[in-house]
């Protein structure tokens, strides 16, 4: 893989480029693996994602979790 050294990256694009699914691991305290897998059989890049699910912030776990009966959290499709 083709690296660009540090100095050379501009971080605040590199992270608004980002999809809103890496976005998203990232928020959550993610991490993504150094390299990348190019799949050209379906026209995407593959990268390793770990998100230890102990560190995730409690505000995050309640918008992304909810107890039964809980009507705080929509569901999807809910305007």
């Amino acid at each position: 893989m083709n690296l660009l050294p540090k100095e050379e990256i501009d971080a605040k694009a590199a992270l608004h480029s980002l999809p809103p699914l890496l976005k998203g691991y990232l928020r959550l305290g993610g991490f993504i693996g150094e390299g990348a897998v190019v799949d050209h059989e379906f026209g995407t890049t593959d990268v390793c994602v770990v998100v230890h699910t102990d560190i995730v912030t409690e505000k995050y776990r309640r918008s992304l979790t909810r107890a039964e009966g809980d009507s705080a959290a929509s569901e999807p499709g809910d305007a």
